[in-house]
């Protein structure tokens, strides 16, 4: 069954981990949201009125999407996997993303770009 997720840090082409992703297919994406840069050189998704910059991810086994629960902290409660309207172009669909509860308690710095890279490239 094909799996769509919204990607939008170290999941990203060309990042740390993209490689857990394979040859997925990727288009570029946005979604409403807060992108938060935290301090052990991750960023999270939460929520809020800005716009967060990423890929629209298609992932053609669903079992993927359960070894990606286990990097992304989920049994532990660092991120919850959730649904999420992304827009692609001018279209809306549905995805899963990794979401943050309260990204500033874990010393998360707010990245008013939207953008994951802004890090690096201010």
């Amino acid at each position: 069954m094909i799996q769509e997720l919204f990607v939008y840090g170290t999941l990203l082409t060309g990042e740390d981990q993209a490689g857990l992703l394979g040859q997925a297919s990727r288009i570029p994406a946005t979604t409403r949201g807060t992108l938060w840069g935290l301090p052990a050189g991750y960023p999270a998704l939460a929520g809020g009125h800005g716009v967060v910059h990423g890929e629209l991810v298609t992932l053609a086994d669903r079992r993927l999407l359960e070894i990606l629960d286990r990097y992304e902290g989920v049994d532990e409660g660092l991120y919850r996997r959730v649904r999420i309207d992304v827009l692609v172009g001018l279209r809306t669909q549905i995805a899963w993303a990794y979401r943050m509860e309260n990204p500033r308690a874990r010393g998360g710095r707010l990245l008013r770009s939207g953008r994951w890279r802004s890090l690096r490239n201010p």
